[in-house]
């Protein structure tokens, strides 16, 4: 029995390079793509589980 694929979802972000650094780094540390990190990112913030770490990180400089 084939395994199903997940859906993708068509995403567009925009980051700075300093924030697109950050999640690339951090997809690495986790051994997934950005694109999944992000996925990740969004759904726990909508379930309110995020801590916004990487949302508006450098919002205060």
């Amino acid at each position: 029995m084939k395994k199903a694929k997940e859906p993708k979802l068509n995403l567009s972000v925009r980051c700075t390079p300093a924030q697109h650094l950050m999640l690339s780094n951090e997809a690495r540390a986790k051994q997934i793509s950005v694109s999944k990190l992000i996925e990740h990112i969004i759904f726990a913030g909508y379930y309110g589980e995020f801590e916004s770490t990487f949302i508006n990180k450098d919002k205060d400089k």
